[in-house]
């Protein structure tokens, strides 16, 4: 089974444009998943795959916006160096900007498991999933995947943060996350206007923009199941 996880990323630019590294999984600590990842876990799956793509936010359907110049273990966990497409890939181009702004703080990557075990929290410790245990990672089958993604969405509160990022990200920074989600309702609803021009609650028009309807829902509909801290 495929998963995904997202972390808040040790993050480095590199002094060529577009390239840079990142520490993209952490070990030893407890996500909000409940896995505790341990070191030595990455090693068949980078020795498989050394250079697996760069994507941004799960997009399968988006061609990889850069390619792995290296994935290697750390003391800390897994770090990749990056490549982005910036010459001819309009959404590498936008996750660039969005990484050397600091918008973007999150990485995800997406694998299998192929070597895994069960344990009682210690003190302190806690678990959501499971059956309130903690799963052990010794090994990944695969790394698919990795890049630079929004703020993972919650699957307890099923809300999605970091609507500032989203706006600068996207250009849209007079139009906020409350409004691209009101949208997304109205339009899931069939309740959209047809008639006449689109406007924001500024009454400016909005005819050039991109449909925040469909931005939203491509965002809800993310797979995402969580968010790991790296602290």
């Amino acid at each position: 089974m495929i998963e995904r996880k997202s972390v808040l990323a040790e993050f480095k630019a590199r002094k060529t444009p577009g390239e840079f590294e990142a520490l993209f999984s952490v070990f030893g600590n407890i996500d909000h998943d409940g896995d505790r990842i341990h070191k030595g876990a990455f090693k068949s799956a980078f020795e498989n795959d050394p250079n697996p793509a760069v994507v941004w936010t799960h997009r399968w359907d988006v061609p990889p916006i850069g390619e792995t110049v290296e994935a290697v273990e750390t003391d800390k966990g897994a770090k990749g160096v990056a490549r982005l497409f910036l010459d001819d890939h309009e959404v590498a181009r936008q996750v660039w900007k969005g990484l050397a702004s600091g918008a973007l703080k999150q990485f995800s990557f997406a694998y299998t498991v192929s070597n895994e075990s069960f344990s009682e929290p210690g003190d302190g410790e806690s678990a959501r999933r499971y059956d309130g245990k903690i799963r052990e990672i010794h090994e990944f089958g695969d790394v698919f995947e990795w890049g630079p993604t929004l703020v993972g969405a919650n699957s307890e509160t099923g809300l999605l943060a970091g609507g500032k990022a989203l706006d600068t990200l996207l250009g849209m920074k007079d139009l906020g996350l409350d409004v691209l989600l009101a949208a997304a309702k109205k339009d899931a609803d069939g309740e959209g206007d047809d008639e006449g021009e689109a406007k924001d609650e500024s009454g400016d028009d909005t005819t050039d923009r991109p449909d925040p309807a469909a931005v939203a829902m491509l965002l809800a509909e993310r797979p995402m199941d969580g968010v790991t801290s790296a602290a």
